[in-house]
């Protein structure tokens, strides 16, 4: 009996593809190898020439930048797509490059994320902000605290990421629109780590939209010792998120106990013996981090808790109890996740728990290794935003940057400077006009 062979599949190429199609996949590609496109034949020049969406985010390293002459120019015909913006700077010389590059993208550019290279920041001031009128995210690194100080934050931002660089910087005052009753009242999102800062300002009680406070890393903070320093965080009734982690502390403080919304709340590494069972904080605590702590014994007021997602009690206490941990599952019917040290149960015990608790995911974790937060994939997931574009990030060969941005300035289709670098989402308008067709075909014979 013969068998009959279905008909092979048609194979399609990228030339069989729709613009549309064709557009969406090269928006897929590694930001650095985008600027090339245009150089691969007349249709994929065509195909980027009105492509905004390619350029909308950019990564530019000046540490490694030679000439920057070919990023303004690469920049230039560009400048109104450009919408994130993620730098890298070492130097003071960086700066005053810098400055020419945001006063092409200031018009549309609404997140900025400022990094320091091995060397420092090199920044002298930041009057730049000043034309930033549009900024809704900045993310930025400091090497020294009068810089911070004396910044004033364009009042549309809705998110303020600062991190201190070195052993040396730490946030000690309190920037002006931080203070301030009348600036700032869009912000929604803040991280001041690695703080000592004295106590919260007053006028923090008119950040009404502010769902997340990141104040982690500020052991020996007065904030957090006086009995006063954080009386603001009562005032902040929206308050969904707050990271108290690796911030010493001996108790939960009075304030954190009142805040109504609380829906993640992340105290790793610190010293707790126990939480209060009375306070607003725990009628819609989803998700709770507790790991490295030391607990007299697991917390009871987790009990009154009827909403939990997520729970982390990896190295929370020496012994773990598995009549407390039905309890705790019984109690709370939402948990999907429960995070344990390693052979914090025994391997029976463990089983059990597991089997009579199917919907459950019992997860044996190192304490001590680094890990995202226990269930803070969705409200917390702004905790972690800076080390994904960190991750984003990679290293071009110095020689075959500056070939790839020269050859496109010398074709005529892009001219860029070779601090370009994979790290963030580069998009970007690719018309060029002045490339003539000889060009382009001595172009596809190099590819």
């Amino acid at each position: 009996m013969s068998s009959k062979r279905a008909p092979p599949l048609p194979q399609l190429v990228l030339d069989d593809l729709s613009d549309e199609l064709l557009l969406r996949i090269l928006c897929c590609l590694p930001a650095a190898q985008r600027p090339s496109l245009p150089l691969v034949c007349r249709r994929w020049r065509a195909v980027c020439e009105g492509a905004s969406l390619l350029w909308e985010e950019l990564h530019v390293n000046f540490c490694r930048m030679f000439n920057s002459s070919y990023l303004y120019k690469w920049l230039l015909p560009r400048r109104q797509c450009v919408r994130a913006l993620t730098v890298v700077t070492e130097q003071e010389d960086n700066w005053l490059a810098l400055h020419l590059v945001l006063g092409l993208v200031a018009a549309g550019l609404e997140r900025l994320v400022v990094r320091a290279g091995r060397e420092g920041l090199g920044m002298a001031s930041m009057d730049w902000l000043g034309v930033l009128t549009r900024l809704r995210s900045l993310h930025m690194d400091f090497d020294r605290d009068f810089l911070i100080a004396e910044a004033t934050f364009p009042p549309g931002l809705e998110e303020l990421v600062l991190r201190p660089v070195g052993g040396w910087a730490m946030l000690k005052t309190v920037p002006p629109g931080l203070a301030s009753a009348t600036a700032l009242t869009s912000l929604q999102r803040l991280a001041v780590t690695s703080s000592h800062l004295a106590c919260l300002p007053g006028g923090m009680t008119a950040l009404t939209r502010l769902s997340s406070l990141d104040m982690s890393d500020s052991a020996g903070s007065p904030c957090l010792v006086d009995p006063e320093g954080l009386a603001p965080l009562t005032a902040l009734k929206g308050l969904a998120l707050l990271n108290l982690s690796k911030c010493g502390l001996e108790g939960l403080p009075a304030e954190v106990a009142t805040l109504p919304a609380l829906h993640t709340l992340l105290l790793s590494g610190n010293q707790l013996r126990d939480l209060p069972q009375e306070g607003s904080y725990l009628a819609y605590l989803e998700s709770v981090d507790l790991s490295l702590n030391k607990l007299d014994a697991l917390p009871p007021a987790l009990l009154g808790c009827s909403r939990l997602e997520a729970v982390d009690l990896s190295g929370a206490v020496e012994r773990l109890e598995s009549q407390y941990l039905r309890q705790l599952l019984t109690a709370n019917p939402h948990i999907r996740l429960l995070s344990i040290g390693t052979a914090a149960l025994p391997t029976s015990q463990l089983a059990k728990l597991q089997a009579a608790f199917p919907l459950v995911r019992v997860a044996e974790v190192d304490p001590s290794a680094s890990r995202p937060h226990a269930g803070v994939e969705g409200a917390a997931a702004g905790s972690s935003e800076d080390e994904e574009w960190e991750g984003e990030e990679q290293e071009w060969d110095e020689e075959e940057e500056d070939e790839e941005w020269e050859g496109e300035e010398e074709s005529g289709s892009a001219d860029g400077g070779s601090g370009m670098e994979d790290g963030g989402e580069e998009d970007a308008e690719l018309d060029d006009p002045g490339s003539s067709a000889e060009e382009l075909d001595e172009d596809e014979e190099d590819e």
